[in-house]
């Protein structure tokens, strides 16, 4: 066995590298400020009742300022945010339209909240939201929508003793996000308690799921963050070094319709977060734990198709490609693999199986043990903390044990 802390990826920012992003955005600027194309100003959407349209964008007008850090032992932790302004931080700002603004009266919302299951509540909700989306990307096209769901709205869904207890029953947020796939302007769901931290306790028992507050200038930070990576700026990018192979990364996955495994799916990324989703064929079951896996040509076909996809995007196929899930790679799995990526002259495959684990490590020193820690059990067996203790925080910030990852090397 074989131990060490790999170096911490670098992050690439406008004027140069940081290990942190926020501190990055503070110092540096966004990867991409001498971009044409950089979100300079975003136009933002908001559906939601009056009150939460009112409420959410006299918030997000404040954050045009800065907002001080919450008082800390660790300053590394939770620096101030810097406003969302366009001469510091992002070098961006959010405009408001009226004409990008809908809102739902509470009469109306009051009325879907009359069916008498939960999945019915959710659908209804998910409508009217989703009317009012389609109002604004056909009268004028923001950069992205802001959905502002009110408390009593979120009260509304929760379970009822009287529900019929519903497999897979969806969330308002998933079931927003998937439907509005066919406008193009993405969607960020906003809670009550980002904009108003006195709705936090009564949100908690909404949502059945009890959550910490984080302080005004996290919100801040998370929140801006996602506003500008959706209208399609990079805040930030991990550091290449000119000798990288261009590389692909693809995740694979399965899902269930009703009771059935179905479809597989592969995730498709380049090295910047670039990606499209490919569906494949249908998924097997292994006879002894069930675990999900593909017939040799229908592993071939998927990477087939995605290889393909990644050339459609970016004009040219990568030299490496990874791919990774949760479960092993079977044999069939392996040769339907290598089957497409010699085919396309694919110069390094790598098949990778990423999951959990219980093994953990302890260190002599009090706290866990660092992120990076990447422990080599045998010829294809690793360990690795991609979330530990960080000297730049000088702590480690998770409210939890952290958990390591477990990486099997089927094939490289």
């Amino acid at each position: 066995m074989k131990a060490a802390v790999l170096e911490e990826p670098e992050l690439q920012f406008g004027r140069g590298r940081h290990v942190d992003p926020r501190f990055g955005l503070l110092e540096l600027g966004p990867a991409d400020r001498e971009a044409a194309a950089a979100p300079r100003r975003i136009a933002a959407g908001v559906v939601g009742t009056q009150e939460t349209i009112e409420g959410l964008v006299a918030w997000l007008t404040r954050c045009r300022d800065p907002i001080d850090a919450r008082p800390a032992r660790q300053p590394n932790l939770f620096p101030p945010f810097p406003g969302f302004a366009p001469d510091i931080g992002f070098e961006s700002e959010l405009v408001f339209d009226v004409r990008h603004q809908r809102s739902i009266s509470t009469r109306t919302l009051r009325g879907a909240m009359t069916a008498a299951d939960r999945t019915g509540r959710v659908q209804a909700a998910a409508d009217l939201f989703l009317a009012e989306i389609r109002v604004i990307a056909d009268r004028a096209m923001p950069q992205v929508i802001l959905c502002a769901p009110p408390l009593e709205l979120l009260q509304a869904l929760r379970p009822r003793e009287d529900d019929d207890q519903e497999r897979g029953c969806p969330e308002l947020h998933d079931l927003l996000k998937a439907r509005a796939m066919e406008f193009p302007v993405p969607l960020q769901y906003v809670l009550p308690s980002t904009y108003d931290e006195t709705k936090l306790r009564k949100l908690n028992a909404a949502l059945e799921r009890p959550k910490q507050q984080q302080d005004e200038a996290t919100r801040a930070w998370n929140l801006h963050t996602a506003l500008y990576y959706k209208a399609g700026g990079y805040p930030w990018a991990l550091a290449r070094e000119a000798n990288d192979l261009q590389s692909c990364f693809i995740g694979i996955s399965f899902y269930w319709e009703g009771e059935e495994l179905a479809t597989s799916i592969a995730q498709v990324f380049n090295e910047r977060g670039e990606g499209v989703i490919v569906r494949g064929g249908p998924a097997q079951l292994t006879k002894g734990d069930r675990a999900p896996y593909l017939r040799r040509e229908d592993a071939e076909a998927l990477l087939t198709d995605a290889l393909a996809k990644y050339r459609a995007e970016h004009r040219h196929l990568p030299a490496r490609v990874a791919a990774h899930k949760t479960s092993r790679f079977t044999r069939g799995e392996i040769e339907g693999f290598e089957a497409a990526a010699d085919a396309d002259g694919i110069e390094l495959l790598e098949l990778v199986t990423i999951g959990e684990t219980m093994t953990k490590f302890f260190t002599p020193r009090s706290g866990p043990p660092f992120r990076c820690t990447h422990v080599v059990l045998d010829d294809r067996s690793q360990v690795l903390y991609a979330t530990g203790s960080v000297p730049f925080y000088d702590t480690y910030p998770g409210p939890y044990v952290p958990q390591p990852l477990a990486i099997t090397l089927h094939e490289t």
